[in-house]
């Protein structure tokens, strides 16, 4: 019971903490100057997220920021409209995702209005136009495992990488060529498009690292031993026979977490604590018919990145 409310605490904090943080209402301050910074501006795609961060200048020269875990201003404060896309504040970061379907045939504009809920007479005003060919980043590495806290506890193991099915598709549009992205693991499903001539699309299924164990916390006692690595994840990229021409574009980070480090004796007869191990490579099985005899043949399940090739519907949404 105790550990289902203290679960709930923990997810209700979550939800509302980012909205809360910083220290600085603008509720009665007199501002000159309300500023947005948006990161990478000049290319912005769609269901890839980027960064603003909202600066405002005082009446008395101080200017202050989002950005300030101490003595910022608090997204709370902050109206964020966004047309096409949508807004998430994380602590002391916004993020703006676009929409994922929209394609240059259709409106393919951000429209962002961002301003002070105590000074709507200062917005932001801005009207992007949105790109194909970004640098694209999906980051689903697993949890790292918590350190020890306390006295001479373990580190906790690190959670295991996750096994992600990735289709390509060559949409047969005019004007930009497109590839259709359909990114499917555990219960999630993301959409991308994405230009034949992007730099990159990466994702990270990487193993959590182990968490450290503890110091001794007084002679002759033994120190705690270290989280291991969770196992590494596993990427299946499934092409088009129109797509395969691009596989040079994704590429993916499958390697397992790192073990924790033991923690350190204190005193001659106390022993330090081992450090985790790293994550292995998990293995599958399954049997195979050679020259009439039945042959188990093991290969990497997780810890590797697979391309293969596949006939797709032309549309895969």
């Amino acid at each position: 019971m105790k550990k289902m409310f203290y679960l709930l605490s923990g997810l209700i904090l979550l939800t509302f903490l980012p909205a809360c943080l910083g220290t600085k209402s603008l509720k009665g301050e007199k501002i000159k100057k309300f500023q947005v910074k948006i990161k990478n501006e000049s290319k912005i795609c769609p269901n890839n997220p980027f960064n603003i961060e909202v600066k405002v200048t005082l009446s008395n020269g101080d200017v202050i920021s989002t950005a300030d875990f101490v003595r910022g201003v608090a997204w709370g404060d902050i109206v964020v409209d966004v047309k096409n896309g949508r807004f998430e504040p994380r602590y002391t970061k916004g993020f703006i995702t676009p929409n994922e379907k929209l394609t240059p045939e259709g409106d393919t504009f951000l429209d962002l209005n961002i301003y002070s809920k105590y000074h709507k007479n200062m917005p932001f005003k801005r009207h992007i136009k949105l790109k194909y060919d970004c640098k694209y980043l999906l980051d689903i590495k697993a949890e790292n495992g918590d350190s020890a806290r306390g006295q001479n506890g373990n580190g906790l193991n690190g959670e295991n990488g996750k096994n992600v099915v990735v289709k390509i598709q060559k949409l047969e549009n005019e004007g930009i060529p497109l590839l259709q992205v359909l990114v499917k693991y555990d219960k999630y499903e993301k959409k991308y498009l994405v230009s034949t001539a992007s730099e990159e699309f990466l994702i990270d299924a990487r193993g959590g690292n182990g968490g450290n164990g503890a110091d001794s916390s007084r002679d002759g006692v033994n120190a705690g031993n270290g989280g291991n690595g969770g196992g590494p994840g596993h990427v299946t990229y499934i092409f088009s026979p129109k797509s395969i021409a691009y596989k040079s574009i994704f590429k993916a980070k499958v390697s397992g977490g790192q073990g924790g480090q033991g923690g350190k004796a204190n005193g001659k007869n106390a022993k330090n604590g081992k450090n985790g191990k790293n994550g292995e490579t998990f293995f599958k099985s399954h049997v195979e018919v050679r020259n009439g005899k039945k042959v188990n043949v093991i290969t990497p399940g997780f810890g590797t990145v697979d391309y293969e090739t596949q006939k797709l519907p032309d549309s895969l949404w």
